[in-house]
């Protein structure tokens, strides 16, 4: 099971959704989560009515590690990638400090996200 890399609870506004995980219908108006799954190469929006994403796996591992950023690196552990030693290491060791001026002082970050127009 890959962790969530988003979630929201809202009401459905789409015609012929399904639950992604219980596979039934969400009626148009009901409330359900909407949320993508952590993947290494696409994400892509996944739907499940309220009380089953309650009772799942889903919600009870990973909701509030989510909204509260508390992700491990074991949460991951699935994904080869982040097995690989040199990956492990460069996590470890971040220094946060030194990366942020480097993300705020980089023009195409300020491009990207309009600042400075």
């Amino acid at each position: 099971m890959a962790p969530l890399s988003f979630v929201e609870l809202k009401p459905n506004n789409r015609k012929n959704v399904k639950c992604h995980i219980s596979g039934d219908n969400i009626p148009k108006g009901e409330l359900n989560y909407r949320f993508q799954l952590f993947s290494l190469d696409t994400d892509i929006f996944l739907f499940a009515k309220k009380p089953v994403w309650e009772t799942s796996d889903y919600h009870i591992n990973y909701t509030q590690r989510f909204l509260k950023n508390k992700y491990s690196i074991s949460d991951f552990e699935n994904y080869d990638y982040f097995q690989n030693e040199l990956f492990i290491a460069m996590i470890l060791d971040f220094d946060f400090n030194k990366a942020l001026p480097l993300l705020v002082e980089n023009d195409i970050s300020k491009a990207r996200y309009g600042i400075g127009r």
